[in-house]
């Protein structure tokens, strides 16, 4: 009885510390995302995709969310206004295979020469 209850605690707590783990890289992840933002709404692209960069290295899943779908999104068109359009294209590829159309991707604008 005593060895069940221990080992319940040890679950609980390993719950309590991996979820509060989760709280603080969601946090950066938002602060990063934040950031590129302003970044690409200032026009300053390269540190824009820093701050993308650095949202995607903490969100750090295998699978695609529409939070993640999200900063890629943004990530690709910091490149593209950059002029790394190689780059672009490849996180663009990225979401059309992950996301398929339903992804808000084609709303970018398009420079004219």
């Amino acid at each position: 009885m005593r060895k069940t209850r221990e080992i319940g605690i040890v679950i609980v707590l390993s719950l309590v510390l991996l979820l509060s783990g989760c709280s603080e890289r969601r946090k950066a992840v938002q602060k990063y995302r934040s950031l590129g933002i302003t970044e690409l709404q200032k026009e300053n692209y390269e540190a824009a995709i820093d701050a993308f960069r650095h949202a995607m290295d903490y969100y750090g899943t295998a699978h695609q969310d529409k939070e993640e779908a999200d900063i890629l999104s943004y990530l690709a068109e910091a490149e593209y206004r950059a002029g790394k359009y190689e780059e672009a294209l490849e996180h663009y590829e990225q979401l059309l295979r992950k996301g398929g159309r339903k992804l808000p991707i084609w709303t970018l604008p398009v420079p004219l020469p």
